[in-house]
């Protein structure tokens, strides 16, 4: 990955940038340090993707994982789950 400061950025944009369509990413310095990562926009949905599965991804990773023949299937596993009070008294 290469590296650009600031300064470059600002002083070279459109050769950093052309260079860029090259790479994958580049790095921007500021004061030595990094502080921001340039990527391409298909890298940019990649690493969203997998970093927010989607909730069909999230159920089907989740039947890999877990054998649900393994839980308990008593049916009053839930039974004093829920609070039988009456509750608060509403004025409406």
């Amino acid at each position: 990955m290469k590296q650009y400061t600031i300064e470059q950025l600002r002083d070279n944009l459109d050769e950093i940038l052309r260079e860029f369509q090259g790479d994958s990413s580049v790095e921007l310095l500021q004061a030595g340090k990094p502080i921001a990562i340039l990527v391409k926009p298909e890298v940019f949905q990649q690493l969203q993707q997998s970093a927010q599965p989607s909730l069909w991804n999230a159920y089907q990773q989740f039947r890999q994982e877990v054998d649900l023949e393994e839980f308990d299937d008593d049916p009053d596993v839930f039974a004093n789950l829920r609070d039988k009070s009456p509750g608060r008294n509403v004025e409406l």
